[in-house]
C-alpha cells in the first residue's frame, strides 16, 4: 500500500512524518483485497478495454501462466494485447514476471478478474475457447494438461467432454502410480455422469467400473476387482456391448493372474485377445498379449513368453509408443534373467529404465531398478544389487504400490549371504505376515523359502516343518515359477542332505527340479542330480 502511495506520488512530507495529500481523494482500504481491487481498477484504466479481456484468460488459465498458452488463447479470441501491457502490471506490482512464465502477484488480482467476467457472462466461453487452444497446443498430453483441459470443458458446460478426459487422465495418474489421485479423479467423473443424468445401466458407468478394477488391482485389492469386473462382464453381456465384455474378460485375466491361477489367466487372457482382435481394438491386444507373456513365463513356458513380449515390443515400436516398449522391455528382461542370459537381461532392464525415466511413470521405474538389482545379484555384485533394490523400495514406498513387499524380500536375500540368519528371519517373518493379511500369495511363497533357508542355514531343522508345509500347501495350490523360489529350494536341499534329513531334502529337490525345468537351466539340474 506504501509503495503504492509512494508510485502515484500521493504522499507529503511534514514534521510528523508523511502524510496522505488532502487534494488525492485517498482513503484507508478496510483490507488487502481493496487495495488489490482498487489498483487493478487504476491499472486497467489506463489501457484498451481488450487488454482487461486478455488478462481474464490469463486469470482463467491458472495461477502461473505460461505466456504460449496465453497469447495463443488470445490469438483465438481474436486479441492482440498491448505489448507494454505485461511491463506496465509489473511495474504496478500487479505481477510476477519470469522467462516464459508469469504469474498475479496476489491471489486477489487474479479472483478480481475472474469475478469480473463471470459477472459478465464470459466465463464459459473463455472455458470452451482454451479448451480448444490447449487441445490443439498439446498433441502429445501428460496427465497433468488433461485434467486442465476436462476442467475447461467441465467450466465451458461440456460435461461429456471433461468425463472423458477425466478417465484418461485417472488412468495416466494411475500409471505414474499416483493411486490416490486417480481415484479423487474418477470420483469427479461419476459426478459429473450424475449431472448429466446417466443412468446406473449406462455403459459410460461400467467404463469408469473398469478403471476402478484396473486401480484396486494396482492396490492388492483383488476380490474388490473381481467383483467390478463380473458386474461389468455380466452387463455387457446382457446388454450387447462387446467392447466393454472384452475389456471385462481382460480385467478378469489380470485378476486371475495377481492370484497366481497362471492356468485360468491364460485362458482368460486368449480369449479377450481373439475379442479385442476382431474389434480392432490395439490397444487391448497389447495389454492381452502383455498378460498373456506373463502368465507363459510364470507357466515355465519361456519362448512363448519371449515371443508375446517381442511382438507388442515390434508393435511399441512401430507406434512410438515408449511406455509400451517399456512394459515389453520389462518381461524381456525377466525372461532373459532367468535363462541366465544377464547381459541381454540387463540391456532390456536398463532400456526400461532409460524409457521411463525420459517419460515418467514412477511406480513402474521401480519394476526396472528391481529388474536391474536381480541382474546384479545373480551376477555376485550384491552391495550394487542392493542399491537398485533400495532405490526401487524408494519409489514404490513414495506410491504405495503393491511392489513394496517384494522389494523388501530381495533386500534380505542379499543380507543373507552376509547377516547371521536370525537377523534376516525376523524381518522375514515380519514380511510374511503382511502378505497374509494382503492375501498375496506369490510374496507369501517367496518369504516362506527365504525362511527355510534361513533355518537351513542354522541347522534349525526342527523349527522347518511348519514353514515347509505351507510352503508345499501354496506351491499345490498355486504353483509358481520363479528363480529365487528354485534357488532357495536348492540351498535348503543341499543343506538338508548334508545333516541327513531326508524328507526335506527330497521335497526341495523336487520343487526345485519342477522350476528349474520349466525355466530351461540345465546346469542347476545337474547340481540337484547330485544330492
Amino acid at each position: 500500500l506504501i509503495g503504492d502511495w509512494v508510485q502515484r506520488d500521493l504522499l507529503v512530507a511534514t514534521g510528523a512524518g508523511f502524510e496522505l495529500r488532502a487534494e488525492g481523494g485517498e482513503e484507508l482500504p478496510d483490507d488487502v483485497r481493496a487495495i488489490c481491487q482498487a489498483r487493478l481498477r487504476r491499472a486497467l484504466g489506463e489501457h484498451a478495454e481488450h487488454d482487461g479481456l486478455a488478462l481474464e484468460l490469463a486469470a482463467l488459465l491458472g495461477a502461473q501462466i505460461d505466456e504460449t498458452e496465453w497469447r495463443s488463447c488470445c490469438e483465438a479470441s481474436g486479441l492482440d494485447p498491448s505489448p507494454d501491457l505485461l511491463e506496465s502490471l509489473g511495474r504496478q506490482g500487479l505481477l510476477d514476471p519470469a522467462l516464459g512464465t508469469w504469474r498475479f502477484a496476489h491471489g486477489v488480482v487474479r479472483e478480481s478478474l475472474l469475478l469480473g467476467l463471470s459477472q459478465a457472462g464470459r466465463e464459459a466461453a473463455h472455458h470452451r475457447l482454451i479448451a480448444d487452444v490447449l487441445r490443439n497446443l498439446y498433441r502429445e498430453r501428460t496427465p497433468d494438461v488433461t485434467e486442465r483441459i476436462a476442467h475447461h470443458h467441465e467450466g465451458g458446460g461440456e460435461l461429456h467432454d471433461a468425463q472423458a478426459l477425466l478417465l484418461r487422465a485417472a488412468s495416466g495418474r494411475r500409471l505414474q502410480g499416483e493411486y490416490e489421485r486417480a481415484v479423487e479423479l474418477m470420483r469427479h467423473r461419476e459426478a459429473l455422469l450424475d449431472r448429466l443424468g446417466i443412468a446406473a445401466a449406462d455403459p459410460l458407468r461400467a467404463e469408469g467400473d473398469l478403471a476402478m478394477a484396473k486401480l484396486d488391482l494396482d492396490c492388492d485389492r483383488l476380490d474388490e476387482a473381481a467383483r467390478r469386473a463380473d458386474d461389468v462382464e455380466h452387463r455387457a453381456a446382457d446388454q450387447g456391448w462387446t467392447n466393454l465384455a472384452a475389456r471385462a474378460t481382460l480385467r478378469r485375466a489380470e485378476v486371475s493372474l495377481a492370484r497366481l491361477e497362471h492356468p485360468e489367466a491364460l485362458a482368460l487372457f486368449g480369449r479377450a485377445l481373439q475379442a479385442l482382435d476382431a474389434l480392432g481394438d490395439l490397444r487391448g491386444q497389447i495389454e492381452a498379449r502383455a498378460g498373456m507373456a506373463e502368465a507363459h513365463y510364470y507357466l515355465g513356458n519361456r519362448d512363448q513368453a519371449a515371443e508375446a513380449y517381442e511382438e507388442n515390443l515390434r508393435i511399441a515400436q512401430q507406434l512410438g509408443d515408449e511406455l509400451t516398449a517399456a512394459e515389453a522391455h520389462w518381461g524381456l528382461g525377466y525372461v532373459m534373467l532367468w535363462q541366465g542370459r544377464l547381459e541381454r537381461a540387463h540391456h532390456h532392464l536398463d532400456a526400461m529404465r532409460e524409457l521411463l525415466t525420459r517419460r515418467g511413470g514412477a511406480y513402474r521405474l521401480a519394476d526396472a531398478y528391481n529388474g536391474l538389482g536381480e541382474v546384479a545379484r545373480l551376477s555376485g555384485r550384491l552391495a550394487e544389487a542392493e542399491r537398485f533394490y533400495r532405490e526401487a523400495l524408494r519409489l514404490n514406498d513414495a506410491f504405495g504400490t503393491r511392489g513394496v513387499l517384494i522389494r523388501r524380500i530381495n533386500i534380505l536375500l542379499c543380507r543373507i549371504e552376509r547377516d547371521a540368519p536370525e537377523v534376516v528371519e525376523v524381518e522375514l517373518l515380519d514380511v510374511l505376515r503382511e502378505a497374509d493379511r494382503l492375501d498375496n500369495a506369490s510374496v507369501a511363497t517367496m518369504a516362506l523359502a527365504a525362511l527355510l533357508r534361513c533355518l537351513a542355514m542354522r541347522q534349525a531343522w526342527d523349527e522347518a516343518p511348519p514353514f515347509l508345509a505351507r510352503f508345499v500347501a501354496h506351491q499345490e495350490q498355486r504353483p509358481f515359477i520363479d528363480g529365487d523360489l528354485a534357488t532357495n529350494l536348492s540351498y535348503v536341499a543341499r543343506l538338508a542332505a548334508q545333516a541327513g534329513r531326508s524328507r526335506e531334502a527330497e521335497t526341495a529337490v523336487g520343487y526345485a527340479r519342477e522350476i528349474w525345468t520349466k525355466l530351461g537351466r540345465h546346469a542347476e539340474l545337474r547340481a540337484l542330480a547330485d544330492l
